[in-house]
């Protein structure tokens, strides 16, 4: 059970770096710039939520066995390739915009799975709550990614296909 948790730790902390990374992109939009500083502190807080749990006492850790350390595992996985992408390529504002979106519907997925197989109320309220968390981040980042397309950022791709239509 610490397993899952811990992974769920380590996929806050890789969000952190991958957000705090973005943010401070010189290149970004000042507006997304901040978002992701937003993002950043917001996972710190929840790898900061995990941790305590984690260092509670195993009679406060009562989950049935049915949490899938292989879903966590997989969502551990695509952070971890996210921050790979983000640390060696130089990705545009709409692919990092891309990127976030995708991060963050997994997120949700995951604590939404999470919260449906502890026992513990608590836990289950728990992941439920980071869950709602991440479905505000997802809907800030589909905001920034509208707000970036009515700027006119639209990647020079969909320049060229609007400009043929």
């Amino acid at each position: 059970m610490y397993g899952v948790l811990a992974d769920c730790y380590q996929i806050e902390i890789i969000s952190e770096k991958i957000y705090r990374q973005l943010a401070a992109t010189e290149t970004f939009a000042p507006e997304i710039r901040k978002a992701f500083q937003s993002l950043a502190a917001d996972e710190q807080n929840h790898a900061s939520q995990i941790d305590l749990l984690v260092q509670s006492p195993d009679r406060m850790i009562d989950a049935v066995t049915r949490i899938s350390g292989e879903k966590v595992e997989q969502v551990k996985a695509l952070a971890e390739r996210i921050m790979a992408e983000v640390e060696t390529l130089a990705i545009s504002e709409e692919e990092a915009l891309k990127f976030s979106v995708q991060m963050e519907q997994e997120f949700i997925k995951i604590h939404a799975h999470n919260a449906l197989h502890f026992s513990d109320q608590r836990l289950a309220d728990f992941f439920d709550s980071l869950g709602r968390a991440d479905l505000l981040h997802l809907n800030r980042l589909k905001d920034l990614l509208r707000w970036w397309v009515a700027e006119g950022k639209q990647s020079s791709r969909q320049r060229n296909e609007s400009f043929r239509g």
